[in-house]
């Protein structure tokens, strides 16, 4: 588990980014991370049909790429189910 109170990491998981050594909610990675969690848990699709909806919807990833690996999917599927 992360601790959000002292995040060391560069990187902060989808969903949030780092603010003076804490994490913080993304507004913008939320919007993703909803979106792959309806389509894998609601719609019960796969990571890499889910990675071609975002591609298809034209939402950038981190680096300001349309381009979205099933593998990010999985991750971002595997921490945010069940909350939101």
């Amino acid at each position: 588990m992360t601790n959000p109170n002292n995040y060391r990491h560069y990187n902060a998981p989808y969903g949030y980014r780092v603010k003076n050594g804490q994490l913080v909610l993304n507004p913008k990675d939320l919007k993703v991370c909803r979106i792959v969690v309806d389509f894998m848990d609601r719609k019960q699709r796969p990571a890499r049909e889910t990675a071609r909806e975002l591609i298809r919807r034209g939402l950038k990833n981190r680096r300001g790429e349309i381009k979205w690996g099933h593998l990010v999917v999985q991750q971002i599927f595997r921490r945010w189910k069940g909350k939101l």
